[in-house]
């Protein structure tokens, strides 16, 4: 787009403009018709980028490490020591889904990198857009984590213990089945202790 289109433009035209997703294509299932944006399709890329990384970096793994593996090796066991400081004895079940979705919002963040960039007349034929700017990625991500710490708690305490966290510390006076705030987020951060 060139300068004097983008003077002309308010900020919120511009904003808007730049936050739109784009549907790359349409997949008709019978009469449903699901469109692809470029959200999802970026973040196929950082998916192929991972899996294929993954791949390169694991397939001449030794007892003794050397090479790529040292920095994997040393990558890998520093978020094992984090997760274990942080999450306690049951860390090891979370950190394969922890380490995972921070190598994919690294990833996802820095694709702009790779990006073509404009100017001196030249339009790229395309642009990759972190996908994390789409609000669907972020409920996505929310919704999978919350789902993890609820059928975690309700695996570890049960459904008696894990409802039974929800229930603040009550004196005598107060109506049973208090619920506030402080109760929910201490009922959920400690959901698999």
């Amino acid at each position: 787009m060139s300068e004097a289109v983008h003077e002309t433009l308010t900020i919120g035209e511009r904003l808007k403009e730049v936050l739109a997703f784009k549907t790359v294509f349409t997949v008709q299932i019978g009469s449903l018709a699901i469109p692809v944006t470029e959200t999802v399709i970026t973040s196929w890329i950082v998916m192929a980028i991972l899996i294929a990384g993954s791949l390169l970096l694991t397939r001449n793994m030794t007892l003794v490490p050397k090479g790529p593996q040292v920095f994997v090796e040393a990558f890998v066991s520093g978020l094992n020591d984090f997760f274990k400081e942080q999450l306690g004895h049951h860390w090891a079940l979370f950190a394969p889904y922890l380490g995972t979705l921070a190598l994919f919002l690294c990833f996802s963040d820095m694709i702009a990198v790779l990006s073509p960039i404009a100017g001196f007349g030249f339009e790229p034929p395309f642009t990759l857009k972190p996908p994390t700017r789409d609000i669907n990625v972020t409920a996505a991500l929310a919704a999978m984590t919350i789902c993890i710490v609820i059928v975690s708690g309700i695996r570890f305490k049960g459904v008696r213990g894990w409802l039974k966290g929800f229930v603040s510390s009550i004196s005598s006076n107060r109506f049973p089945w208090h619920c506030g705030f402080s109760a929910i987020f201490s009922g959920l951060s400690s959901s698999w202790n």
